[in-house]
C-alpha cells in the first residue's frame, strides 16, 4: 500500500515538473491562446494560469532578474526571462564525473535509495562520459567499487524487513553473536555504522560494519522499534556525544594532528601544542585511546583520567617484568 506520505511527494514531484515544462512549452508555442495550450496538456484554463504566474514568483533568488519573467494574457504568454531554461540540461564532464563518484558513495550505504536506480543511472552517466569530447579518464570509474558483503546483507535485511545476525568484534577484541532489527544506517569519520534495536538489552545499539563479521539474514521479521528514543539521532552529532556533560582537555602534538580526525572535539586551540576538548562517553574508551597515542598525546585534565591512565600504563610496564 502506498504511504500517503509517499503519494504526497509524488504529487509534490508531478507540480514542479508540470510548472516548469510550461517554459519550454510556451517558448515553443508563442502566441498561442491559453484554451488551446489547455487542450494541448490537459489541464483546464484556469489551472494553466494559475501554474503560468506560479512560475512568476520562482527562479533561483529573490530578486526581479532572478525569477521568471512571463507576460500571461488570454491570447497566449510570452516568456520575458526563462533563466536560462532555453537548452537541455548538459553536464560537464568534470560535474558527470563528480556526481558518478557521489552515486557510487551513496551505493555503499545500505538503505540510502534503492539500489537499481543507483546503479541505472550511473550506468548513464559511465555512458556519457565514455563518449564525452573533453576526454574525461573514465578508466577510475569504469568498474563498481569493491563488493562488500556486510553493507549488501544489511542492504537486504532493510529491504526485505528481515533481522540481521552477525558476530561483533569490539575495539579490544571480544566477540559477541547478535541478533539485530537495523534502523538505521550512518556514516562518521570515515566509518561505517549501523543502529539497531537489540531485543536482549532492549535498546538500540551502534554497532560499526568493519567489525562485523558473520553476517547473515534472519527469518525472523525485522521490528526495527523507531519510536523509540534510542533509536534517534541528529546527523551531525550521530553518537550524541555533544550532549554528554563530561569533558576531558587533551594536548596534542603538532605534527599528530591528523588524531583530531579519530575523535569526537568540542573545542580546538592551536598553540605550541593542539588542546582539545573531547566529549568523555566512555572513560575506558578514552583511556585506550590516548594509551595508543601515548607518544603524542596525553591528558591535561580531569586529574582522575590522567591518574587512571598513568596506573594503567605503569601496570603495562610492570607487566614485562613479571614474565619468567
Amino acid at each position: 500500500m502506498t504511504s500517503p506520505q509517499s503519494t504526497h511527494r509524488s504529487g509534490k514531484l508531478a507540480d514542479l515538473v508540470r510548472v516548469l515544462n510550461l517554459v519550454q512549452y510556451w517558448q515553443q508555442h508563442p502566441g498561442v491562446a491559453l484554451s488551446t495550450a489547455a487542450a494541448d496538456l490537459g489541464v483546464d484554463i484556469a489551472q494553466l494560469k494559475e501554474d503560468s504566474y506560479l512560475l512568476t514568483t520562482c527562479g533561483f533568488g529573490q530578486y526581479p532578474d532572478e525569477l521568471f519573467d512571463l507576460k500571461v494574457e488570454n491570447r497566449g504568454v510570452e516568456v520575458i526571462n526563462d533563466l536560462g531554461l532555453n537548452t537541455p540540461l548538459r553536464l560537464t564532464s568534470l560535474e558527470a564525473g563528480s556526481l558518478l563518484l557521489a552515486l557510487q558513495t551513496l551505493q555503499q550505504m545500505p538503505g540510502m535509495a534503492p539500489s537499481e536506480v543507483v546503479q541505472s543511472v550511473s550506468e548513464k552517466l559511465r555512458r556519457y562520459l565514455g563518449n564525452a569530447d573533453a576526454g574525461f579518464d573514465i578508466s577510475a570509474l569504469d568498474q563498481p567499487l569493491e563488493n562488500n558483503d556486510v553493507l549488501a546483507a544489511i542492504n537486504q535485511a532493510l529491504e526485505q524487513k528481515r533481522q540481521l545476525s552477525f558476530q561483533y568484534q569490539n575495539a579490544i577484541g571480544n566477540i559477541k553473536q547478535h541478533q539485530v532489527s537495523v534502523a538505521a544506517v550512518l556514516s562518521a569519520k570515515g566509518a561505517t555504522y549501523i543502529k539497531a534495536y537489540v531485543a536482549d538489552a532492549g535498546t538500540h545499539l551502534t554497532f560499526r560494519t568493519d567489525r562485523m563479521h558473520e553476517v547473515a539474514l534472519s527469518d525472523a521479521k525485522a521490528t526495527p522499534h523507531l519510536s523509540l528514543e534510542s533509536a534517534r539521532f541528529a546527523p551531525e552529532d550521530p553518537f550524541g556525544l555533544q550532549a554528554v556533560q563530561q569533558r576531558a582537555e587533551l594536548s596534542v602534538l603538532p605534527e599528530a594532528a591528523w588524531i583530531l580526525d579519530q575523535i569526537e572535539t568540542i573545542d580546538v586551540s592551536y598553540e605550541d601544542l593542539i588542546h582539545i576538548t573531547v566529549p568523555v562517553a566512555s572513560a575506558e574508551w578514552l583511556e585506550r585511546f590516548v594509551l595508543s597515542n601515548a607518544d603524542r598525546a596525553w591528558v591535561e585534565s580531569p586529574t582522575q583520567l590522567g591518574q587512571s591512565l598513568a596506573q594503567r600504563a605503569l601496570d603495562g610496564l610492570n607487566a614485562y617484568d613479571e614474565q619468567p
